[in-house]
Order: C-alpha cells, then sequence, then structure tokens
C-alpha cells in the first residue's frame, strides 16, 4: 500500500473487492492518507454494502473516501453507479445516482483535524 502527495494532500487508491476489508484502508491510513480513492464496480444487490462500507472505511480511518462506481450493464450484472464521497465523520457529502455523471465538489480538510477531537481511531490500532 502507498500514498502519494497531490498539492500536499495525501491520498491512496484502493480497488473493488478492497473495500471490503479494513485492512487495506487503515494501512493507508497509517501512512497519513487524507482521501483514500476506490473505484468500484459494485452490482445489483448489493447497493447497500457499498453505502455502509464506505462510511465505514471513513469513519474508522478518519479520512475521505471518495468511490467511483460503475453504471450500466456488464460483467454479467448491473452496475448500480452512487458513488460517494463521504467525509471523516461518515457524512455523505456527495451521493451520484444511476446514470453517467461527473461532478466537481469542495471538500474541507479541516474536517480531519475535527474527526479526532473526540476520537483517534489510527492511535487505537
Amino acid at each position: 500500500m502507498s500514498v502519494v502527495s497531490i498539492n500536499d494532500v495525501v491520498c491512496g487508491a484502493q480497488i473493488c473487492f478492497e473495500l471490503e476489508f479494513p485492512e487495506g484502508s487503515r494501512a493507508l491510513a497509517k501512512k497519513g492518507a487524507q482521501i483514500i480513492f476506490m473505484p468500484n464496480g459494485n452490482m445489483s444487490p448489493y447497493a447497500n454494502n457499498h453505502y455502509v462500507l464506505t462510511q465505514a472505511r471513513a469513519i474508522e480511518n478518519q479520512c475521505f473516501v471518495i468511490t467511483c462506481n460503475g453504471v450500466g450493464v456488464g460483467h454479467g450484472g448491473q452496475f448500480v453507479g452512487e458513488s460517494l464521497i463521504v467525509s471523516p465523520t461518515g457524512r455523505i457529502i456527495k451521493k451520484l445516482g444511476s446514470s453517467p455523471d461527473i461532478v466537481t465538489v469542495d471538500i474541507d480538510l479541516e474536517e480531519l483535524e475535527q474527526s479526532k477531537q473526540n476520537y483517534q481511531y489510527i492511535d487505537l490500532s
């Protein structure tokens, strides 16, 4: 697991099925990731898993998690879309629908420190 700095923001990436396991996200957070990007191919009927686990990874690692999920039909199923931007406290900043879309969203990196005022999850492991 590697992180990179983009405009002084430490970023990490995982792909698809890795969302379902906490260890990879934790490894990135321990390396200082402030944002974790996760391209995804979540399909019906598992939309809720994608939604809940994205929030969980953001909360437990006190970082932003941005998922980009496929839409339409492919690989034997229906992609659900619902790409997400989630804050370190689990707040949904943006949720897209099930059709192709591109958005620009500003995030406030101060939320990283705010999330650590009451909890220090990274220091517990």
